[in-house]
This record gives C-alpha cells, sequence and structure tokens, in this order.
C-alpha cells in the first residue's frame, strides 16, 4: 500500500508506503517504506515499489541555461522551484508568460498562455539572470508531463547531450522517446522505452571518459 502519490515531494523520515519494494533514497523498517531525503518521489505499481530523486544538489546556475524544476511552493502569481541548487529558481507572472528560449537577441520570441501550476509539476524551463539575493529568475516555462526523472552529475550533462547534440539525438531517434536534459543535472525522460534510456544514460555518464562511447551506445540502443 503506498501512502503518497507519484511525483509528490516528500521529507526525510515520511513514510511512504508498507508492504512495498524500496528503491534508491528510501529504507525500510519492519514492512514499512521511509524517505530517506527531502525529494521527489517515484511509483511503481508494476513492481509495487518507490524511490525518491533527491531535490538537493551543487548545481550553479547561469544566464541562459535551460535547466529542469520542480514546483515547491507558491505565492502570489509566483512559483518557487526547487532547481537542485543552494540558489532558488523564481519564475513569476511575466516569467510565466514566456520569454525568449532560443535567439532573438534576448527579445520576447513568443508568448504563451498563462498557465497554472501544481506543487509537484516538472517544468523546462531558462535562466533569465541570477541576483545578489541568490533567486535565480527564470522565464518560458514548459510542463513535462508524465514520465520519468533522474539524476545525474550536472558536469557530464554535456556529454549526455553530445557534440552537437549527437548523443540526445540519437537516444531519441533510436528509443522513439521524448528525453529532455537540463544543465543542472536532471533528465526526463517519456516512451516506452524509458528503462533503456536511462541505462543509456548511466553508462554514458560512468564511461564519459572512455573514447568510442558514441559508438557503444549506438550498439546499445540497436540491439
Amino acid at each position: 500500500m503506498f501512502f503518497i502519490k507519484n511525483r509528490e515531494v516528500v521529507l526525510p523520515g515520511q513514510e511512504l508506503g508498507e508492504g512495498v519494494g524500496a528503491g534508491d533514497n528510501c529504507f525500510m523498517e519492519g514492512a514499512k517504506v521511509f524517505s530517506a531525503v527531502q525529494g521527489l518521489v517515484g511509483v511503481d505499481k508494476n513492481r509495487n515499489a518507490v524511490k525518491v530523486i533527491p531535490l538537493v544538489g551543487s548545481y550553479t546556475p547561469h544566464e541562459r541555461d535551460v535547466i529542469i524544476g520542480v514546483v515547491e511552493d507558491t505565492f502570489m502569481e509566483r512559483y518557487y522551484l526547487n532547481i537542485r541548487s543552494a540558489y532558488e529558481g523564481v519564475l513569476d507572472e511575466g516569467g510565466n508568460k514566456a520569454r525568449d528560449r532560443g535567439g532573438g537577441r534576448g527579445r520576447n520570441d513568443y508568448r504563451r498562455p498563462v498557465e497554472k501550476y501544481e506543487l509537484g509539476d516538472i517544468l523546462s524551463v531558462k535562466v533569465a539572470s541570477v541576483n545578489e539575493v541568490n533567486e535565480c529568475v527564470l522565464t518560458g516555462p514548459y510542463k513535462l508531463e508524465g514520465g520519468m526523472i533522474m539524476e545525474i552529475s550536472p558536469k557530464k550533462v554535456p556529454r549526455v547531450i553530445g557534440k552537437n547534440k549527437s548523443m540526445i539525438t540519437a537516444l531519441r531517434e533510436k528509443t522513439g522517446c521524448r528525453v529532455v536534459v537540463g544543465q543542472n543535472g536532471w533528465a526526463w525522460v517519456k516512451g516506452k522505452n524509458a528503462d533503456l534510456v536511462a541505462g543509456a544514460i548511466r553508462k554514458i555518464e560512468e564511461e564519459a571518459h572512455i573514447s568510442g562511447l558514441t559508438d557503444r551506445i549506438g550498439q546499445m540502443l540497436d540491439a
């Protein structure tokens, strides 16, 4: 029995379920499962198991980074996102109307209708600026619905994306999955081959320093 919902934000020591499997960042006491960290719950009903993805990390934001964040609070038309950083991600009403996420020399290239978000929603956003009080101002939100989120080292993100986006393009085209990799080290994957993509990303992380990685990943995805 699960006591929480998928993608719910939980605290260390919070009870997650009873008589279910304990995955990453969980611990058991008898038949009960608890979270070991503050994080985002991943419920796998097919395997009758639960895991928690930590919402704490070492990412330092830079202007124009495209990242993935989780809504953890809202107040007066402002959304506060956990961006796996000591910096707080802030999305206000102006940013929610969507600003430039491509070129445009900093101008607003397009606008989307203002959306409303719930706690635990996963968003792809762009860093507009970082101010002197450690607030990271965000813009251009795009909601990522369903799928799975995984944690990778921010230092390995360039390798996961690949030169000229070659690696992430291969992941998408060879699996048919939607894949978004944030520069803050969170990756979002959706599709029937999501587990294959996750395994490939782990392999990229572990073997990033070994030559011939692109060919090995290609062979893995083609197998």
